[in-house]
């Protein structure tokens, strides 16, 4: 009797729990239910961020599609930090059971994301999201370790359409404003857990960045460390922008119209590939199998091809080969420097450290870095090898071998103080051989003063030490020329 009335109270329980299950996928499919569940959704969320949640309309088949409309969320202030006017989710499969729900596509339009930090270093996003980590208001109990089976979350493609972010910091006195119309992004992993991110392949078209600083009186005390996804690890196999376009203003500085003026950058046509990479901390590598770009300067990077590292104190680029619109470097460059705001003050702050095969170096190209102080002699190409340390105003060479003009050559080790003023320079060389004559020496620079009687020089060779000035110098050494020897000592 027992057993009868035991097998008719599981028999009952089931039957409730199909007919709850049945009647649940009913009312799941009726707009007005779901309305109702949004509500009460959108009530708990605001209650937890403190803030204003608002989205106007949702629909969604349980197993297969979500769609919002209009998603609103406020920050303290009751002013806008997130909008999306569309958003739809396409399931993959969802398993209540195995705690298991795969995404095989959501996609995101007109987006708009507006995030400020305050004098105090207190981000608004950041200070929304703590909330869904904690409640401040309930008493911390000690942790015991959850031995549930944790949700597994499969995301595969992210479709973004029209994503405008607007960065204020008034910490920095700066403000930083994105803006992608179209994008897709592929991963193979999602893990927020463990941290770790996995992309297949991410693209990017006509991405514009615009960043402003000095847009009031505040002065920039901060340190300019960057930690870029925080403890998140980022690894990608392909990465494709195109038609992209970097623009930076710092509105202290006036507009300087010589060359590269690194206060006022406006850079366009950026087109990169980038495979196997990843973002560690401050850190960013891949192989860039292209990068190309133009600078209003009219400085232009037609190809590069490297192994490449980028960091807040290096930029490193290993199997090296750079083309621009004048010039071919190739082999191994790596820049230094305390921070990024260095490079405004390029030629004394940064330093170089190059290993240069057959590199073919205008300078024309050269003179966009100068202020144009080699514009007098910028119709020049120098065809180098060898290794090249240091600032710009303080450069060391070594294993050096130089051509220039037609017929100038030099083989040997200098140092170069003081340049790009070149008549100020101050040069030590140990030459193993040098050659040159007077006419190509005006060819190469053709404003120089040249005494008359070395034009009956001819060709002049020249091995030994240097020291000194370009028209004020010490030889130490043996030089030969058309109409004899000399020993100077």
């Amino acid at each position: 009797m027992a057993k009868k009335i035991k097998r008719k109270i599981i028999g009952y329980s089931l039957a409730c729990i199909m007919l709850l299950v049945v009647l649940f996928s009913i009312l799941i499919r009726l707009p007005s239910f779901q309305t109702y569940l949004t509500h009460q959704a959108i009530h708990i969320l605001s209650n937890k961020l403190g803030t204003k949640v608002k989205i106007d309309n949702v629909r969604f088949n349980l197993y297969t599609r979500l769609e919002l409309s209009n998603i609103y969320i406020g920050d303290d202030h009751q002013d806008t930090l997130i909008f999306v006017k569309h958003t739809e989710v396409s399931l993959g499969y969802l398993s209540f059971f195995n705690k298991n729900i795969s995404v095989k596509k959501m996609s995101l339009e007109d987006i708009k994301l507006f995030v400020s930090k305050d004098k105090n270093k207190n981000i608004n996003f950041a200070m929304i999201l703590s909330r869904l980590k904690s409640d401040p208001k309930k008493v911390k109990k000690p942790v015991v370790p959850d031995k549930r089976q944790p949700w597994e979350f499969d995301f595969h493609d992210l479709q973004i359409g029209n994503l405008s972010i607007k960065y204020d910091d008034n910490y920095t006195n700066g403000r930083l404003e994105l803006f992608l119309p179209s994008g897709l992004i592929s991963l193979n992993k999602l893990d927020l857990v463990s941290k770790k991110i996995e992309i297949e392949k991410a693209q990017l078209s006509k991405i514009k960045i615009s960043y402003n600083k000095g847009l009031n009186d505040i002065v920039d005390t901060s340190s300019h460390n960057i930690h870029f996804l925080g403890d998140i690890l980022l690894t990608y196999r392909h990465l494709d922008i195109s038609e992209g376009h970097l623009d930076y203003n710092d509105h202290r500085k006036a507009i300087d119209t010589l060359g590269m003026d690194f206060f006022h950058l406006n850079v366009k046509n950026i087109e990169i590939h980038v495979m196997n990479g990843k973002i560690d901390h401050d850190t960013i590598f891949g192989k860039v199998n292209q990068l190309s770009c133009m600078e209003k300067c009219g400085f232009k990077i037609e190809k590069m091809t490297s192994d490449a590292r980028v960091s807040t104190s290096d930029i490193t680029l290993t199997d090296l080969h750079l083309k621009t619109g004048n010039s071919l470097v190739q082999d191994y460059l790596r820049f230094s420097y305390d921070s990024f705001p260095d490079f405004k003050h390029f030629i004394t702050n940064v330093h170089i450290q190059s290993s240069l095969v057959k590199s073919d170096i205008s300078l024309k190209d050269l003179n966009y870095f100068s202020k144009g102080t080699l514009a007098k002699i910028a119709h020049n190409h120098i065809w180098i090898s060898g290794q090249i340390v240091g600032t710009v105003d303080n450069l060391k060479g070594k294993n050096i071998e130089l051509k220039a003009g037609l017929k100038t050559e030099f083989n040997g080790k200098f140092t170069l103080e003081g340049l790009p003023k070149f008549k100020e320079t101050l040069i030590s060389a140990t030459v193993k051989y040098a050659v040159t004559d007077v006419t190509d020496i005006k060819r190469i620079y053709p404003s120089l003063a040249i005494p008359a009687f070395l034009n009956n020089l001819g060709k002049v060779e020249y091995n030994g030490k240097f020291d000194g000035f370009p028209l004020d110098f010490v030889a130490d050494g043996n030089f030969n020329t058309d109409i004899g020897r000399i020993d100077a000592d």
